[in-house]
């Protein structure tokens, strides 16, 4: 609608006080999008919805068969991270990549021409707009890059070392990276035990967060069944009018099941928390939604004292710590590098495998060309690593003040639809963002829980 609107009425809207809060996401978006003074953004809608196009007319091209059964690029790509037989996973991952070699070059121009586009300015235009919508200052960014190419990789190191002794595989490898570990369950867990366990484990916070739980339980929230079709994983949904949550989750009845649940229940907690606020405080980016799910995560796994919960969390140093800072260290020389020489397979293959051997581990050399490389959103998921820092700040914050903590984190959850990163940080917990001794201790008590 603002898009539509005469410039004279859009800028009163933009300029109202109750919106100020929303301007980043607004002005963010309005550039995607054709308006009547704005030429520029005449050429933006076409980018991503050609580019998904594209995706998928790549994706439908792929099959290959296992043990007689033909199997499309989402199914491959689902068993190359998740089968049990390691022989399997890299038959498959190795025929995702000789497919992506055959359609490499249009990849190649795609992600150039997605590399125009976020950088009509200036190269780091792109970059800029991905903090901005994260309200995450640059200088606070800076901090936590040269933290994570610091000690990082070498708890990464530390974390592959130990994940190699437990599995017996050469986690480095890329279809051995996302593979979960064996569960030392012999019987599925039942939900409604899981929702006591989760109850209990947010009971060291007071009622609140056990609200939560019992709201998502009595009023039918959560969507649990198992379906043909039905993706993995969970998801939270907010309906940010009624401030109700919904959750889908697919109950596999494993201990990883109810850790992704008590991550689910941590955002439902979030939005139920942010209730009789203004409407136009209720938007908050991905890395203060991902602080208090993550540190919901700590909980269980301090509670449960559950083996299989304890080996997710060291698979989730990977993710966190190499995997996707290893992407937008990608991201972002895309960007920067391209200086008037558009980009083409072969040196998008050679940044590739550059910054995963910076990062200590192994890459097929076109990885690059997936969805997620020309996904708007690949520099939001910097807000994860964020979340993830924090998250293990607020745990270290927790146990050092348990009597204090509830109320530190019922403000926080209520700000996060105004401060930004830097305010909200400093308002409610004492940090610096921009201090590079804030993200070094983060990375400290990982090395501890490490």
């Amino acid at each position: 609608a603002l898009a539509e609107a005469p410039a004279e009425l859009r800028q009163a809207v933009l300029d109202h006080p109750e919106i100020q809060p929303l301007r980043p996401q607004l002005d963010f978006q309005l550039r995607d999008v054709a308006t009547a003074d704005d030429p520029r953004g005449r050429l933006r809608p076409a980018g991503p919805d050609l580019w998904r196009g594209m995706v998928t007319a790549i994706d439908g091209s792929f099959s290959t068969t296992l043990d007689g059964r033909k199997l499309g690029a989402g199914e491959a790509d689902a068993m190359a991270r998740a089968h049990p037989q390691e022989a399997i996973r890299r038959t498959l991952s190795e025929a995702r990549e000789a497919h992506r070699v055959q359609w490499r070059d249009l990849w190649a121009q795609a992600i150039d021409a997605r590399a125009v586009w976020l950088t009509l300015q200036s190269p780091e235009e792109g970059i800029r707009t991905a903090l901005l919508n994260s309200r995450v200052s640059v200088e606070t960014w800076e901090a936590i890059s040269g933290a994570l190419l610091g000690e990082a990789l070498g708890l990464a190191d530390r974390a592959h070392s130990l994940r190699e002794t437990l599995t017996g595989m050469d986690v480095r490898q890329p279809w051995n990276r996302l593979v979960p570990f064996p569960s030392d369950r012999t019987t599925p867990l039942p939900l409604e035990e899981a929702l006591d366990t989760i109850t209990q484990a947010f009971s060291v916070l007071g009622p609140d967060l056990c609200s939560t739980v019992h709201q998502a339980r009595d009023k039918g929230w959560i969507e649990r069944e198992a379906r043909p079709r039905k993706r993995t994983g969970a998801y939270m949904i907010p309906f940010a009018r009624r401030i109700e949550p919904r959750l889908l989750i697919t109950w596999g009845g494993t201990e990883l099941d109810a850790l992704i649940l008590a991550h689910e229940l941590g955002h439902a907690h979030h939005l139920l928390a942010m209730k009789g606020l203004p409407f136009g405080r209720l938007v908050f980016p991905v890395a203060m939604s991902e602080m208090v799910s993550i540190f919901a995560e700590y909980l269980y796994r301090r509670h449960a004292h559950s083996a299989d919960a304890q080996r997710y969390a060291l698979s989730q140093f990977d993710r966190y710590l190499v995997y996707i800072p290893t992407m937008v260290r990608f991201e972002q020389r895309v960007l920067r590098e391209r200086q008037g020489r558009p980009w083409t397979a072969q040196r998008l293959t050679a940044l590739w495998l550059e910054v995963h051997e910076q990062a200590g581990c192994r890459a097929h050399p076109h990885g690059w060309c997936t969805w997620e490389q020309l996904s708007p959103t690949v520099l939001m998921r910097m807000g994860q690593v964020l979340g993830a820092l924090v998250s293990i700040l607020f745990a270290d914050a927790f146990e050092r003040d348990q009597q204090g903590f509830p109320a530190q984190l019922q403000g926080f959850l209520r700000d996060t639809g105004t401060l930004d990163m830097d305010e909200i940080l400093q308002v409610h917990f004492g940090l610096d963002g921009r201090a590079p001794a804030t993200w070094h201790r983060a990375l400290q008590l990982f090395g501890q829980s490490l």
